[in-house]
């Protein structure tokens, strides 16, 4: 009786694991992405175009899927197990894709930046004034050179 019971659950568990097995490792699609846009590559304004319409149609491909795999998930005696696994396929996928939009974004803040840094200073050069220098005084270098003027009663030092 007790090997009918360990031949039956094992053979269950067998079965379970076959059916349920998630691989979670990025989809082939994600790894191709990583490939093309690796970190520190993004330095255009061609490829910073390039990226985040290639992550815009991969973020819509990863959405897709998910709908589809979500839908298949529901038919399925372990609905929850299948479920968190879509979803946590998604969430790899969508992290991927998350990184390479950041970087394209951080590299539109600094050329954004870049010229309008250059576009003041041509302005400042074109006006005949040098760059102005901003000084942040010390604690002990606060200097007062005029007496402060109340309104009502004079100078006051």
């Amino acid at each position: 009786m007790i090997r009918i019971f360990r031949w039956f659950f094992s053979t269950l568990l067998a079965t379970l694991l076959v059916s349920c097995a998630v691989n979670l490792p990025v989809s082939a699609g994600m790894a191709a992405m990583a490939e093309r846009y690796p970190p520190g590559s993004i330095q255009t304004w061609s490829l910073f175009t390039a990226a985040l319409a290639d992550v815009a149609t991969a973020r819509d491909a990863v959405d897709a899927r998910f709908q589809q795999t979500q839908a298949q998930c529901f038919t399925k005696f372990f609905a929850a197990r299948c479920s968190d696994a879509t979803k946590e396929r998604r969430r790899l996928d969508l992290s991927l894709l998350r990184k390479i939009e950041i970087e394209a974004n951080a590299f539109e803040r600094k050329a954004r930046a870049a010229d309008r840094d250059l576009s003041l200073s041509e302005r400042q050069r074109q006006a005949g004034n040098a760059p102005v220098k901003i000084l942040i005084p010390q604690p002990g270098e606060i200097r007062i050179t005029k007496p402060i003027v109340d309104n009502n009663d004079g100078p006051v030092n």
